[in-house]
């Protein structure tokens, strides 16, 4: 008798510690949060294509850039080649002729600089902050450094400006970057725009910034690189190692042009002769 009523409280100590550990156990689910969507919060960019191939009848490229960008922000688009020191010849009138009056060197400045928006720069970003991290023409253009310092005017500083624009190296372009509906992910945006010819071959980094009150919310940035290939590569090649050479070829090259021209003139005029 004695021993069975042990073994009942036993058993009944058994049951007893292990209830809370079945009650807490069944808790758990009751304390799990519901999934919750994933708001983005930062942009993404996607370039096609990322490798663009200059080839002997190269002429520019169609790029398509394309993304997510976080709710109710807009966006800017940059694309700037590495900075390269350039030297140009400074112009002067004397009398009726323009002759070269020295050197301008000028740094500072991206060998390529396109911007596309949602709406223009100075409309998405305050003055500070494009200044700050170079995000427009006018920023640009005062962030250049210009030597000799009796050279750095007004006027050579827009000068330089028009140039590239001119090269189609220096864009901007407002309204081009196109937002679509809100999603789970973030906003899509898409842009398309055509590579410049003259754009040197390189490494270009394309920048996306989301920009919400006038200041910068977050960036992404991917790399586009533009690569020689073939006989433009193996000209290049050999301007740069054996330069006596390349510049012999050219000058032979201009010389069978020019005997081409000729030779395709004066036949047509003996044709043109013949038919009167």
């Amino acid at each position: 008798m004695k021993r069975e009523l042990v073994s009942g409280i036993f058993l009944l100590s058994l049951a007893w510690s292990a209830a809370p550990a079945r009650s807490q156990g069944a808790a758990q689910p009751a304390q799990a949060r519901p999934a919750q969507l994933q708001v983005a919060e930062a942009p993404t960019v996607a370039l096609s294509p990322s490798r663009i191939l200059l080839e002997t009848f190269y002429s520019g490229a169609q790029v398509h850039v394309t993304g997510t960008a976080p709710a109710g922000t807009e966006i800017l688009v940059t694309v700037k080649g590495p900075e390269a020191e350039e030297v140009l010849n400074r112009k002067a009138r004397v009398g009726p002729i323009w002759i070269n009056r020295g050197k301008v060197h000028i740094a500072g400045a991206p060998s390529l600089f396109l911007s596309f928006g949602t709406r223009p720069a100075g409309d998405l970003l305050g003055r500070q902050v494009l200044d700050r991290l170079q995000l427009d023409e006018a920023a640009i253009r005062e962030g250049m450094r210009i030597s000799p310092e009796e050279f750095d005017q007004p006027v050579i500083r827009a000068n330089f400006m028009a140039m590239k624009k001119n090269q189609n190296v220096y864009q901007e372009d407002a309204g081009s970057v196109k937002l679509g509906p809100a999603g789970p992910a973030g906003v899509p945006y898409s842009l398309d725009f055509h590579w410049p010819r003259k754009a040197p071959p390189g490494s270009y980094k394309v920048e996306v910034v989301a920009c919400r009150g006038g200041g910068v919310q977050a960036t992404a940035s991917s790399e586009l690189v533009l690569e020689e290939v073939g006989f433009p590569a193996w000209m290049a090649r050999l301007a740069r190692e054996r330069g006596s050479l390349y510049g012999l070829l050219a000058v032979l090259a201009a010389l069978l042009a020019g005997f081409g021209i000729d030779f395709l003139a004066s036949r047509l005029s003996k044709k043109g002769v013949m038919t009167h």
